[in-house]
């Protein structure tokens, strides 16, 4: 069950907004299977992990009547006693970009990257604003826990609701290309 409530093993409707404004469907959910891409993330928990304690260097960043907590990228939402890694809602501000960010640039706006979360600079404002992942950004890695879809004979790999594709960029290195999203996610 991811965090939509959605079970691989249901059939089900997806619906895909591209930004051309197209949509893609596809029913039922054909072959859904969890893989890792590449090992850039392979030392962070992955989303879902419980822990107890935090290290110190811990921020508390107040949102929406949750207070997370944020440690170089990662950030936690305390569920009772513990601690949950979860993805950063879209509009949490945080301090500081995590180290090994990428910089990603579409249609002249400069978006950052890392571990499966896009933010963007605001004016005027100290810190980075998490924001839904725009629509042409290529990334070379993606977090654990991702699925694989194949929809009309082309394969994507979903994360928290956001469907990449897998691109061969001009020096022959993989890339993977956000395609488009869940209409709910984030």
């Amino acid at each position: 069950m991811n965090r939509f409530g959605l079970n691989a093993a249901v059939a089900m409707l997806i619906v895909l907004v591209t930004a051309k404004g197209l949509t893609m469907m596809a029913s039922p959910l054909p072959s859904y299977q969890v893989t890792v891409v590449h090992d850039r993330y392979a030392s962070y928990p992955r989303w879902g992990y419980r822990t107890t304690s935090l290290p110190r260097s811990a921020t508390v960043i107040h949102y929406q009547r949750v207070s997370y907590r944020y440690v170089n990228g990662i950030v936690y939402r305390p569920v009772g006693r513990t601690f949950v890694v979860v993805p950063p809602p879209a509009g949490l501000l945080v301090p500081a970009l995590p180290a090994g960010f990428v910089n990603i640039k579409i249609g002249g706006t400069p978006f950052y990257y890392h571990y499966g979360t896009y933010y963007v600079k605001p004016a005027g404002q100290l810190g980075y604003k998490v924001v839904p992942p725009p629509v042409g950004a290529r990334v070379d890695s993606l977090p654990q826990g991702y699925g694989k879809v194949s929809l009309d004979g082309k394969t994507y790999y979903v994360l928290d609701g956001v469907y990449y594709q897998a691109r061969v960029n001009e020096k022959g290195e993989v890339a993977y290309e956000v395609v488009g999203s869940h209409i709910n996610s984030r």
